[in-house]
């Protein structure tokens, strides 16, 4: 039997707007007590209780915009295709609660199925309330006026990390989400879901909401493509049916992944078994040729920041601090000698703080400094400068080529001793003549600018053809 207070829970947690609840479903043999209550509330909305789940699927899945599962639904081996083909019914945002029964397993079953079937957004209640967290439609990769698309797969997954929140795992995000919306069919594979509640981050599952699996649900067949990042190498080994792509999002994160012995033979498997290296940078580019990947198996597929980077003109802000900026994760030991040589400088850390949190900083600052090991195109400098600091950097990794940062070569510095007051004196110039500096790295955020359409022609070359070209 449910617990009576949780019950009551939910009838507290149901939308007050009576006028917003039109159509709701209580599925399960333990409901129906609830769904009596429920008509009471709600007297002009049409309420259905089914015990058996398999009428809701065959009859009501698109006429129903809220759910409510009973604790023996919940646990049923058959919740995920039910969930599935009412996520493919909706014509709007739907919401779906669960009564628990405070049993694990139960909990456990129901979170990862809502975000396997597309729900995000956890309401933190002393229940699970997910709602229905539909990509936004986004302008910049639906298909342009005489464009005729069609994929050359028929499903891409895309491996990432599960339940991880940095660059990688959200440009491998972004992939499946740009896939999706130009019209092919794409998947993020979780890996490492073993000890994971829940798979994937609430923060990325905007962009996959629908489009979920574990890497060991990937079927190797024809017509079906494989992208890893380049920690996964081993999961494209066995897979020889379908065509493989390796993404290389950096260049260093490669051999610390794997046991040194191992990694000649990872080599030799990459030379001669994958088809198609992708390079996120041009550091991870030049790091594959002097390892002896083929260059014409090369091709580019970089990354964009966040929209909230363009909403408005930071570089009109006027109310800027004399900061330094600077993150602790990134070349700290060397960072800190600048601040010992120029204690009277205003050093702020990015750290413990939101990613709103971060922009306002940057938003208010005029300098950022980032001496680390730059394995990749990092998004951090970019975001910096579109936040209107100045950025100064080293020149270790993609940091070393304007490609990848493209901030003047003046503010790029190797990381010595011999530096330290060249440095300082480029950071003082900027924070003192920064209405002029900052207009220097125009040229770089036009860059950023452009990288959402780059990525879009790029993913269209990858994974599509053009019809109306061919013709």
């Amino acid at each position: 039997m449910i617990d009576r207070e949780l019950e009551k829970k939910y009838l507290q947690y149901l939308p007050e707007d009576r006028a917003t609840v039109r159509d709701l479903c209580v599925l399960g043999a333990d409901g129906r007590r609830l769904a009596e209550e429920i008509t009471e509330k709600y007297p002009d909305s049409t309420i259905w209780w089914m015990e058996d789940p398999d009428y809701f699927v065959a009859d009501y899945e698109n006429r129903v915009d809220v759910l409510l599962f009973s604790a023996d639904v919940c646990a049923s081996a058959g919740l995920p295709e039910i969930m599935r083909r009412w996520c493919a019914a909706l014509k709007q945002e739907g919401t779906a609660l669960c009564i628990c029964d405070h049993e694990r397993y139960t909990v456990l079953s129901f979170l990862n199925t809502c975000q396997m079937c597309g729900f995000a957004e956890v309401t933190p209640l002393d229940v699970p309330l997910y709602r229905m967290a539909r990509p936004a439609e986004d302008p910049d990769f639906l298909p342009v006026s005489g464009q005729d698309l069609r994929p050359r797969f028929d499903r891409v997954y895309v491996l990432c990390p599960a339940l991880y929140r940095s660059g990688g795992p959200e440009v491998l995000h972004q992939l499946v989400h740009c896939i999706n919306v130009l019209g092919g069919h794409a998947d993020i594979a979780y890996v490492w879901t073993e000890d994971k509640e829940i798979y994937g981050n609430p923060d990325l599952i905007p962009y996959v909401a629908g489009h979920i699996v574990r890497a060991e649900d990937i079927v190797d067949a024809e017509g079906t493509a494989v992208v890893a990042p380049e920690i996964f190498v081993e999961y494209l080994a066995p897979l020889v049916r379908s065509e493989v792509f390796l993404w290389w999002l950096s260049a260093d994160n490669f051999a610390p992944t794997y046991p040194p012995e191992s990694l000649d033979m990872l080599w030799k498997f990459i030379r001669q078994c994958v088809p198609h290296n992708l390079y996120q940078s041009v550091h991870a580019r030049e790091f594959c040729i002097c390892n002896g990947v083929l260059p014409r198996t090369l091709s580019p597929l970089s990354d964009y920041i966040s929209a909230r980077y363009f909403e408005e003109d930071y570089l009109r802000i006027t109310d800027r601090e004399d900061r330094v900026l600077y993150s602790p994760k990134r070349g700290i030991a060397f960072t800190e000698k600048l601040m010992k040589a120029a204690p009277e400088l205003q050093w702020v850390p990015l750290q413990n703080m939101s990613a709103a949190q971060v922009q306002d900083l940057m938003c208010h600052s005029k300098v950022y400094i980032d001496f680390g090991t730059h394995p990749g195109k990092d998004r951090m400098p970019r975001e910096a400068a579109m936040c209107g600091c100045c950025v100064i950097t080293g020149r270790q990794g993609s940091a070393a080529y304007s490609q990848d940062v493209g901030i003047p070569e003046e503010y790029r510095f190797f990381e010595e001793e011999t530096e330290t007051e060249e440095i300082l004196r480029a950071i003082r110039g900027c924070l003192s003549d920064y209405d002029r500096e900052k207009h220097r790295y125009d040229a770089y955020r036009e860059a950023i600018r452009a990288e959402k359409q780059i990525f879009r022609k790029n993913v269209e070359r990858l994974f599509f053809t053009d019809c109306e070209e061919e013709r």
